[in-house]
């Protein structure tokens, strides 16, 4: 997810269907139909495309794997899904 980032490209989600592993156990991610493109480093459309980005991340590694996220990550998704269903309401 990092190298995706570095590059220059924040998805706005981050379904189980657009993630592959290939023959030698890479993850890999597909279809990025919704997805930011850095254009330069201090634009705040990026600082937040890079954070939700994140969040999804964590909410699927704590959907299928939650023992692989760090106390710090879970806090981090504990924290913005609460603020989603607020605002959801």
């Amino acid at each position: 997810m990092n190298k995706m980032l570095d590059g220059g490209v924040a998805r706005h989600a981050l379904p189980i269907r657009d993630l592959i592993v290939d023959s030698s156990n890479k993850l890999g991610v597909v279809d990025f139909e919704r997805s930011t493109l850095r254009r330069s480093i201090f634009r705040f459309d990026w600082y937040v495309a890079k954070k939700v980005t994140h969040y999804h991340l964590y909410r699927l590694i704590a959907q299928f794997q939650p023992d692989l996220l760090t106390s710090k990550q879970a806090m981090k998704l504990n924290i913005v899904t609460k603020l989603r269903r607020a605002f959801n309401r």
